[in-house]
C-alpha cells in the first residue's frame, strides 16, 4: 500500500468521496461539481452579488449613451478552514497476523482489507463535513469548531431580514385547517427575488420532519387529510423540488443533530452564479506538503483532472512496523455568493 503515490491515492479516495458526496441532498442540487473552483492559496476573497434593479433611461434617437448605475458587489474574504485527520491501522495483534497453515497471505488480506475500510471511512466523514458546511451556508454563517474544541464562524453574511420571517402561530401554522403554505411561498419568493436581483432558475425546499408531514397533509394543498406525494406538494408550491430532510450528524459532544431541524424548511432560489465550492486543487496541498509556494504548484506538476481534486490522502508506516497510518487531507468552502437566496421558516410548532 505504501507503493502507491499521493496521486494514486488520493484518486481512489476521492471516486469514493465523490460518490457520497452526490448522494447530499444539499451538495448534489446547490454546489454541484460543475462549479467547484481552484484557488491558489488558502485565503480567498469572493463577490457578493446584489445586482441592480433599476430600468434603462428611454433616450432620443440621437442622444448619446447614459452612464447607468453599476451593479453593486460586495467583496467577502475569508481562510478555507483545513481538514486533516489521521487514521492508524494497527497490523498487530490476532486480527490482522493470525495464518491458518498453508495461508501465508491472509494477514495481508486482512490489512488492506482493514486500510480500504478506514479510507471509505474517512470519505464518507469528509462527505458529510462538506454537506454540513453547505447545509449551514444557506443560513448565513458556517460555525465549525476548531483544533481546540472551540466554535467559531470560518465564514458568515447576513441574511436579509424579509428571508427570516418570525415563527408562524395560530391560523398561519401548517398544521392548521386555515393556513396557506402556497401564499407563503409565494411571499418567500417576492423577498428572494428583491434581494438578489437576479434571475432564479430552479427553486428548492429542504424540510424538515414536521413541516413534510404538514404539507403533504394541508388541505389548501389538496391534502384533504391524506397524505401527498412529495412531487406532488412541490407542484402545489410551485417549486422544482421539496425535499424531505431528516438526514442528522453526531455533533462534538456526542449527540445526533439535524442538518434542518424539524420544525423548519429552508427556501433556495438557485442560480449557477449564486453558489460554488471552493478548494485547493491537489497539487497545490502537494505543495504545500512539500514547503513549496502554492501557487507553484501547477508548475511543478502536470495539469491534469488527477491534479484537480479535492482531496489528498496518502498511507505509510510509522516507526513501529506493525502501525500503518493513513490520512485524508482538503481545504474546502461551500460559497454562497447572493446570500438573499434563501429564506428560513418555521411553519410548525
Amino acid at each position: 500500500m505504501n507503493q502507491h503515490s499521493p496521486y494514486a491515492l488520493s484518486g481512489a479516495v476521492y471516486l469514493m468521496a465523490k460518490k457520497m458526496l452526490s448522494k447530499c441532498p444539499i451538495v448534489s442540487r446547490i454546489f454541484p461539481p460543475s462549479r467547484w473552483v481552484g484557488n491558489d492559496a488558502a485565503n480567498i476573497s469572493w463577490d457578493v452579488i446584489t445586482g441592480t434593479s433599476t430600468i434603462m433611461r428611454a433616450l432620443r434617437i440621437f442622444s448619446p449613451a447614459h452612464v447607468g448605475t453599476q451593479t453593486t458587489e460586495q467583496t467577502v474574504t475569508a481562510q478555507l478552514p483545513k481538514f486533516h485527520e489521521i487514521r492508524p491501522v494497527e497490523a498487530g495483534g490476532t486480527l490482522l497476523l493470525a495464518r491458518e497453515p498453508g495461508d501465508r497471505k491472509r494477514s495481508g488480506r486482512r490489512l488492506l482489507s482493514k486500510i480500504e475500510q478506514e479510507h471509505m471511512d474517512l470519505a464518507q466523514k469528509f462527505a458529510r463535513t462538506v454537506e454540513y458546511m453547505a447545509g449551514q451556508s444557506l443560513k448565513g454563517a458556517i460555525s465549525m469548531v476548531n483544533e481546540k474544541g472551540h466554535s467559531f464562524n470560518v465564514a458568515e453574511w447576513a441574511l436579509p431580514a424579509k428571508n427570516k420571517p418570525a415563527a408562524y402561530t395560530g391560523n398561519a401554522l401548517w398544521s392548521g385547517d386555515d393556513s396557506d403554505p402556497g401564499q407563503n411561498v409565494i411571499d418567500l419568493k417576492v423577498a428572494v427575488q428583491e434581494a438578489v436581483k437576479s434571475d432564479v432558475e430552479k427553486w428548492y425546499i429542504f424540510a424538515g420532519t414536521k413541516v413534510a408531514t404538514a404539507a403533504r397533509k394541508n388541505k389548501s394543498l389538496k391534502g384533504d387529510g391524506r397524505r401527498l406525494r412529495l412531487k406532488d406538494v412541490a407542484e402545489e408550491l410551485e417549486v422544482d423540488e421539496f425535499v424531505h430532510y431528516p438526514d442528522t450528524y453526531q455533533n462534538e459532544a456526542g449527540n445526533w443533530a439535524p442538518f434542518v431541524t424539524s420544525e423548519q424548511f429552508i427556501l433556495v432560489g438557485y442560480s449557477p452564479q449564486f453558489y460554488s465550492l471552493q478548494y485547493l486543487y491537489l497539487a497545490h496541498l502537494l505543495a504545500l506538503a512539500a514547503g513549496m509556494d502554492p501557487s507553484m504548484g501547477d508548475a511543478k506538476m502536470k495539469d491534469s483532472d488527477v491534479d484537480r481534486l479535492i482531496t489528498m490522502s496518502e498511507g505509510y508506516m510509522k516507526r513501529d512496523p506493525r502501525i500503518f497510518q493513513t490520512t485524508l487531507e482538503s481545504y474546502v468552502l461551500p460559497v454562497c455568493h447572493a446570500p438573499g437566496s434563501t429564506a428560513i421558516v418555521q411553519p410548525v410548532e
